[in-house]
């Protein structure tokens, strides 16, 4: 159990230390927003901390289109040459 924590950590560091620092910006930018706005509400800051989670999964989905579109071309390829 601890090596697969581990391995986890590991493989995904960056994304934690970004996480990590979104949430940690993510207060200030609520009193941000609030001091533009000049009012208390709750607009687009509330989506900040979520930001690198889509950042991940694009790139995610990203690279898998391309390991998928480089697969089918190696395919087709060596369709050709039958």
């Amino acid at each position: 159990m601890n090596a697969m924590i581990r391995q986890f950590v590991k493989r995904h560091f960056m994304l934690l230390v970004v996480t990590g620092v979104f949430l940690a910006l993510t207060p200030r930018m609520f009193t941000y927003a609030d001091a533009q706005r000049g009012y208390n509400a709750i607009g687009g800051e509330m989506f900040f901390p979520i930001i690198p989670l889509m950042l991940w999964a694009t790139w995610g989905a990203a690279k898998d289109t391309f390991k998928d579109f480089k697969q089918i071309l190696t395919e087709s390829e060596e369709y050709e040459d039958d």
